[in-house]
């Protein structure tokens, strides 16, 4: 049994078990993109499919197409990872907003339309004047999602790629990849940035909430040591660091059990913390000071 086929059999033994645990908690929380949780089960069935080939890949070495599909699964395996912080942190920023509610009938007829346009509407609502700092961020991690998703194709297309006899396009597949792995590495660092702005407010957020940021905040390291290995990994010649091959001991410390330790760490915070309901339209939904002066106002006419 070669290093590489026992990393691989130690991924099928690790997350099948993570991936029942997740069950429980998709069927508690509700299956949504917002909670993240979906992410990391989606994670799981990718690296238990990515463990499979890498174990293909070493029983027949001399199929490359094995050892690609295990590179593939390994790189978009990011964006799943980077989902799940992106669905926890928004639940963070959610839970801790300051609402501040709209006059009604005040919104334009052609903001009201504009808010039902998928992308456009979510663009619109960032740079509005009447958004919240709160909103916005929230917002944002919404946004962040498109890119995420247009580097997850150029990943798969790139992978693809990589696999033709046709030198040119095994180049342009190189290209693709590493593209893809340079939005992952924008969006991770969009997602620290929120989740220290989230940070500043501690205080704010409800105490059965505080350990979610706590969570992602002690994640966001090993995140980092996994993307400086996928970065050496694409971008440099050293012989420790491919994604075919290299050294088994640098791969295990510094991609495979960061991943492990992530997706163990969410998964028990899942468990843990109530289900997610969402807030509403930051816009439609009044904050507490506006309910309370509303309050005081009809008292006094009274």
């Amino acid at each position: 049994m070669t290093p590489f086929e026992s990393l691989s059999i130690a991924e099928i033994a690790i997350y099948p078990p993570i991936l029942l645990a997740l069950t429980f908690v998709l069927l508690r929380h509700g299956i949504s993109k917002q909670s993240g949780f979906i992410y990391l089960a989606t994670f799981c069935i990718i690296r238990i499919v990515g463990a499979g080939f890498g174990i293909a890949a070493a029983i027949h070495p001399e199929n490359i197409t094995d050892q690609i599909w295990s590179g593939i699964l390994g790189s978009i395996g990011i964006f799943s990872i980077l989902g799940a912080t992106g669905g926890l942190l928004k639940r963070i920023i959610d839970e801790t907003s300051t609402r501040v509610p709209r006059p009604l009938g005040e919104k334009s007829q052609i903001e009201g339309v504009l808010r039902y346009i998928p992308i456009v509407g979510l663009i619109a609502r960032i740079f509005s004047r009447r958004a919240t700092a709160v909103s916005r961020r929230s917002s944002i991690i919404q946004l962040i999602q498109i890119p995420g998703t247009v580097a997850l194709i150029l990943c798969i297309i790139g992978g693809t790629d990589l696999t033709s006899s046709n030198i040119s396009d095994q180049k342009d597949g190189k290209t693709l990849l590493k593209a893809g792995i340079i939005i992952f590495l924008v969006i991770y660092l969009c997602l620290v940035a929120l989740a220290l702005n989230s940070a500043t407010e501690f205080n704010r957020i409800p105490a059965g909430e505080k350990r979610i940021l706590v969570v992602v905040l002690a994640a966001l390291p090993l995140l980092a040591v996994r993307f400086v290995w996928t970065l050496l990994a694409y971008f440099s010649d050293f012989k420790d660091f491919q994604i075919y091959g290299g050294s088994v001991i640098v791969r295990a410390f510094m991609a495979t059990l960061e991943e492990m330790l992530i997706v163990t760490a969410y998964t028990v915070v899942g468990l843990m913390i109530s289900k997610y309901t969402g807030n509403q339209d930051p816009e439609a939904q009044p904050s507490l000071q506006g309910a309370k002066m509303e309050e005081l106002g009809s008292d006094v006419r009274g």
